[in-house]
């Protein structure tokens, strides 16, 4: 089973290095847009000895790959040339490396890298190399990507704008805090919104979508498999992975957190009641919630606030990032709401961000989307009740925004306007 990936529209042009958790499909895509023969990979020891030993070793592979040396080519046949580099955060001084290659071939190769699940972290350390390619991001499927309902390229022209889903929803979202047919762009963005996150009820989809959303065990379709998968990807992640971005010694006591996370994700989190729970200090805990963020295990969703007094600043949810730990219907829209913001924003450029709500009043609302700062959507789940809830219709109508409530219910979604 083949399944297109929205981050293709994002790749197919410019360098770019993929990060994200770890078997989301980050190698799999550059075998996609790559010919093997142009791929190197920093798990092949030969590869990685001849780069540490010669700078230029890519160039040297690739032009052994084309039977041709770079610059007997044409100024055609060098835009399409693309080297593949794999795992390259396994090579020391990579960056140093990588930036001397594109500084002197940016005219000539484009070069598309994959890197480990911490680079959102990483990517300012050392050599800079803004400017020169883009960090972009790859997370577990998306309920496009399951369905398959990406556009194929244009092929008139490779720059025009496809009407996809991803497109739909970015332009709805900017439209909604404009007068004029709000109304319209509310009902189309609902329908959009059910369209492209709620599909998971569809027999298409089940039984592995409500099980997993990783690729590997999505496609292998046996519930069995994939829990014992999930089980050996998350002590392989903890136990290898952390290894790499933090110098947390007690990995029991990871474990043990991320139960706790497990079996609280959505609610808002006191690190003091973890630590009193794990028996360890208020700075170790934080420590352990840093360095699980860091390998993509869990995410954190914090509480919006601009400037108002009677927003708690402090509070934040945690998520994990694959739901077979808890299928909960609050995590299964966290999840999907975070991949579609996390796509918005390196597609358009814009400044999309995804929060949930709660004040000194005890009023909260599961999410929060905004687009410059100002909120646009407001969003609550509940898994039996039907009705409107009353913090739901107060910051519809402080922020003016519309809001949407989620159920399990026939009726999936209820809306209301703003004022």
């Amino acid at each position: 089973m083949n399944l297109n990936r929205e981050i293709e529209l994002l790749i197919a042009n410019d360098n770019h290095i993929l990060y994200g958790p770890r078997q989301v499909g980050k190698s799999t895509l550059v075998n996609k847009f790559v010919p093997k023969s142009q791929i190197i990979s920093m798990e092949d020891q030969s590869h990685k000895m001849s780069w540490i030993q010669d700078d230029y070793f890519p160039i040297r592979f690739l032009e052994s790959a084309i039977g041709r040396s770079i610059d007997s080519l044409t100024k055609k046949e060098k835009k399409s040339l693309t080297i593949g580099i794999d795992e390259i955060h396994k090579l020391y001084d990579w960056r140093r490396k990588l930036k001397l290659l594109i500084d002197n071939y940016k005219d000539s190769i484009r070069f598309l890298v994959t890197g480990s699940s911490a680079f959102d972290l990483i990517s300012n350390d050392g050599d800079s190399l803004q400017g020169r390619l883009f960090y972009t991001k790859l997370l577990p499927l998306t309920t496009n990507e399951v369905l398959g309902i990406l556009l194929k390229k244009s092929k008139s022209s490779n720059t025009q704008k496809r009407k996809d889903h991803l497109n739909i929803f970015s332009e709805l979202l900017s439209q909604m805090t404009k007068k004029t047919n709000k109304e319209k762009n509310l009902n189309l963005l609902i329908d959009n919104f059910y369209d492209c996150l709620l599909q998971s009820k569809k027999s298409v989809l089940k039984p592995n979508w409500n099980l997993t959303s990783f690729p590997e065990p999505y496609k292998k379709k046996e519930i069995s498999w994939g829990k014992r998968w999930a089980q050996n990807y998350l002590n392989n992640a903890i136990d290898k992975d952390l290894k790499d971005v933090s110098k947390v010694p007690d990995t029991f006591a990871v474990f043990n957190l991320f139960r706790l996370i497990q079996e609280s994700s959505g609610s808002t989190v006191s690190i003091n009641g973890f630590a009193k729970t794990i028996l360890k200090s208020h700075e170790s805990v934080s420590n352990m919630l840093m360095a699980l963020e860091k390998i993509w295990i869990i995410w954190k969703l914090e509480s919006y606030h601009k400037q108002m007094s009677k927003i708690i600043r402090k509070d934040c949810k945690y998520y994990v990032v694959d739901w077979i730990f808890n299928q909960n219907l609050e995590v299964k829209t966290a999840n999907l709401l975070m991949r579609r913001i996390t796509y918005l924003k390196q597609q358009s450029g814009d400044n999309y961000g995804l929060y949930f709500y709660r004040d000194y009043e005890q009023r909260e609302v599961d999410f929060i989307i905004t687009k410059d700062e100002e909120v646009v959507l407001a969003i609550e789940c509940k898994e039996k009740e039907q009705h409107i809830p009353t913090a739901l219709k107060y910051v519809c109508n402080y922020f003016n925004c519309p809001g949407i409530v989620i159920t399990n219910q026939k009726n999936d979604l209820i809306k209301i306007d703003s004022k």
